[in-house]
C-alpha cells in the first residue's frame, strides 16, 4: 500500500469514528428530546418531528466543525444541501420506518412507551447510514481550488 493511500485511509477512518462520535451525542440529544414528549403526550410521529429538529441544528455545527472540517467556502449552500439531506433522513425515512415497524415492536413489547422507542433505533440505523454517505459525498465534500 502507497503512502498516500495509507493516508488516505486513516483519514477516512479518523472521518469515521468523529461521525460515529458525534452520532451518538447527536442520537443522544434526540432520543432524550424524543422521550420528553412522549412523556407530554405527543404522538410517536410528532415527537420525532420535535426532537430532529433540535438534533438537526446541533449537527450541523458539529459535523462542519469537528467531523468533516469544513471550509466555509458557500457555508449557505452547505447548510442547505445539510438541512435537504437531514431532513429526508429524519423526517422521510425515519418515520416511515418508524410506522411500519410500530405493529412489530408493539407486539414484542408490551409498553406504549418502549414499543416507539424501539422503532426508533432501527430507523436511527438507516437515518445515520444515509447521512453519513451523503454527508461525505455532497454536503462536505472538499471542492478542489
Amino acid at each position: 500500500m502507497s503512502l498516500t493511500k495509507y493516508t488516505e485511509a486513516r483519514t477516512v477512518k479518523s472521518q469515521l469514528v468523529r461521525f460515529l462520535t458525534t452520532g451518538v451525542f447527536i442520537t443522544l440529544l434526540d432520543f432524550v428530546a424524543y422521550a420528553i414528549f412522549l412523556q407530554l403526550s405527543f404522538s410517536p410521529t410528532v415527537a420525532n418531528y420535535c426532537s430532529t429538529s433540535i438534533a438537526l441544528i446541533t449537527s450541523f455545527f458539529v459535523n462542519k466543525n469537528f467531523t468533516f472540517r469544513a471550509k466555509d467556502s458557500n457555508q449557505v449552500r452547505r447548510f442547505t444541501l445539510f438541512v435537504v439531506v437531514t431532513l429526508i433522513g429524519i423526517w422521510a425515512i425515519q418515520p416511515v420506518i418508524i410506522i411500519m415497524l410500530l405493529p412489530l415492536t408493539s407486539s414484542i413489547f408490551d409498553s406504549p412507551f418502549l414499543a416507539p422507542i424501539a422503532a426508533k433505533v432501527v430507523a436511527t440505523i438507516f437515518s445515520t447510514a444515509w447521512n453519513y454517505i451523503l454527508y461525505k459525498t455532497i454536503v462536505f465534500k472538499e471542492t478542489s481550488s
